[in-house]
Formats: structure tokens, C-alpha cells, sequence
């Protein structure tokens, strides 16, 4: 999704809600469907967010709403992107609802 942003440079809503992969891996994802016989992984790795902080990075300055709420961020996550969000000069409002944020 970053490489397109530049073809929406007049974008003012982005509206990613409830797409709880952006902060996972895809095994993270995976687990969720793991059947009880089988056996879990020890270890779950995070994506870091390399995704979600390169599509910030490449979000338009016309931006004016950007919902990210129910999003699986996890908070070293939202840390690392709000000063990239805080560059965006027309951004209003940020939607974070049930974000873990410490």
C-alpha cells in the first residue's frame, strides 16, 4: 500500500480499522487457527511494524483522518509512529480506539 500513496496525493481519509494483520506477522496470524493437537511455536515474532511505518511514511500531506483503531499495534509500535503522523500538517484526527497504548 505505501508505493501507491503516491498516486492519492489528494487523499484527506484512510480509514484501516479492524485490520488486525498490520501489526502481526502472518504466523502471529496463523495462531489463531492453530488446532489444539498441534504444537504452538515457543516463540511469536512481531512484524515491528515495518508495514504500517513505512505507509505513514508515505501518507499524503492533505491527510485530514487516518483510523487505525483495532489494529493489533501494540504500543512500542504507536511510539514509533505518532511523531511520523505528527508530521503530516493537515491531520486532524487519529483514530486509536482499543489500542494498547502504555
Amino acid at each position: 500500500l505505501a508505493p501507491a500513496m503516491v498516486m492519492f496525493s489528494n487523499l484527506e481519509e484512510l480509514y484501516l480499522y479492524n485490520n488486525e494483520g498490520l501489526g502481526c506477522t502472518p504466523r502471529m496470524i496463523d495462531l489463531e487457527n492453530w488446532e489444539a493437537k498441534e504444537q504452538k511455536p515457543s516463540k511469536v515474532e512481531r512484524a515491528g511494524g515495518k508495514g504500517i511505518l513505512r505507509l505513514a511514511r508515505a501518507l499524503p500531506h492533505s491527510l485530514k483522518k487516518l483510523a487505525l483503531g483495532s489494529c493489533a499495534l501494540g504500543p512500542r509500535v504507536v511510539t514509533e509512529l505518532l511523531p511520523i503522523l505528527s508530521g503530516l500538517p493537515s491531520l486532524e484526527h487519529l483514530g486509536l480506539r482499543a489500542v494498547p497504548v502504555q
